[in-house]
């Protein structure tokens, strides 16, 4: 086990094709639907909200001449909005429903870092409470 590889996939998904379990157990929810940019202008269509996670950039099906990003999905409306790289970026971020390890919430602030992904760098999180 120690000379495998590490996977960044789920690894209990059969083919290792994370859309053909949709297809097979949850087809009602691979609906087609829009894809615009952050202005509303429908750059293409989806074949289903589920099929896509933000921060993609493969399997859009739409040439713009730039590289564009899933920046958003909206599953009320069935829709998968894209962007440039940096409308992927953001300043900050908001946590709920927070697992104290030490049993209840700090009553003073908090100084600490934190990481939107597992390989990404620490930052100071600034305001925590």
């Amino acid at each position: 086990m120690a000379n495998k590889p590490e996977s960044q996939d789920i690894c209990f998904v059969p083919f290792k094709r994370y859309n053909r379990v949709i297809e097979l157990y949850a087809p009602e929810v691979l609906q087609p639907g829009p894809i615009v940019d952050g202005q509303g202008q429908v750059l293409g269509e989806h074949k289903g909200v589920a099929l896509h996670t933000v921060g993609q950039r493969r399997g859009l099906g739409i040439a713009t001449g730039q590289p564009l990003f899933v920046t958003g999905l909206v599953p009320e409306t069935n829709t998968v909005v894209v962007g440039k790289p940096e409308e992927l970026l953001k300043s900050s971020c908001a946590l709920q429903e927070v697992n104290w390890i030490a049993g209840s919430a700090p009553v003073e602030p908090l100084r600490v870092m934190g990481k939107a992904r597992y390989r990404s760098t620490r930052s100071a999180v600034h305001g925590a409470r």
